[in-house]
């Protein structure tokens, strides 16, 4: 995402890396530079050097505590958006410059559908809904439930003779564990896809972020179908 938006969009990121003050100077800057060699944009040289005050109003007026934000300004200074996190995990650049006006055009634009949902995880999923073949999105880290569900799964979809297709998303966690099942549906089942596991993190992450966005804007279950929708799928991270 950020080489998209260096790219297309006059914009860059600058890391302010506020790190807690009871944890030892040596060890925390050894631990910033080796996060630093790894990231591509601009950063303060030495957390060291974020002086007392900038970090008060940081944590005050921009409601940092521990988890990164990514606070966007415009030419002059100007606050944009207090977090543009939840916002471009869900739309990526296409939400530049990450207004509130912005992000509610998008979500007014954009229908809920499987297109959002996936994003762009696996482009065959894509080439699926253009077919418009029925496509059944399936996880956990039961192998023997994720047999079982696959081997019914494909007896409904041969006695209905349906044009469809299965993609094994995983769960958010557990990666080691995710990878031997991959390995396994491969193996087995060529006409179906596996997501990778770095992007089955990535879907659940992203589906998250956009709960999180719909909770910020002070929206509910009983009022928001699409939230709804976003709870129930979350919940099944937690299941088989």
């Amino acid at each position: 995402m950020y080489k998209d938006l260096k790219e297309s969009k006059e914009c860059r990121i600058v890391w302010l890396p506020i790190v807690d003050g009871s944890i030892d100077r040596q060890q925390a800057l050894d631990k910033f530079k080796n996060l630093q060699k790894r990231m591509p944009w601009y950063s303060i040289q030495d957390p060291a050097m974020i002086q007392p005050a900038v970090i008060k109003y940081v944590k005050e007026e921009w409601k940092y505590s521990k988890k990164a934000i990514i606070v966007s300004v415009d030419p002059q200074g100007r606050i944009l958006n207090q977090n543009a996190f939840h916002t471009l995990w869900i739309w990526g650049i296409s939400a530049f410059p990450f207004t509130a006006e912005t992000e509610e055009a998008l979500w007014k634009e954009k229908p809920w559908t499987l297109e959002l949902l996936v994003g762009d995880i696996d482009a065959t999923i894509l080439e699926w809904m253009k077919e418009e073949r029925f496509i059944c999105l399936y996880g956990g880290n039961d192998e023997a439930w994720i047999r079982k569900f696959r081997n019914s799964a494909k007896d409904v979809a041969s006695k209905a003779q349906i044009n469809w297709g299965m993609a094994y998303v995983g769960k958010k966690n557990a990666k080691k564990r995710l990878e031997e099942i991959s390995s396994s549906i491969t193996k087995t089942e060529s006409s179906h896809i596996v997501i990778d596991a770095t992007k089955m993190w990535f879907f659940w992450a992203r589906l998250e972020r956009m709960l999180y966005w719909k909770l910020q804007h002070g929206m509910s279950v009983e009022k928001d179908n699409i939230m709804r929708e976003m709870m129930t799928l979350l919940s099944f991270d937690g299941s088989r």
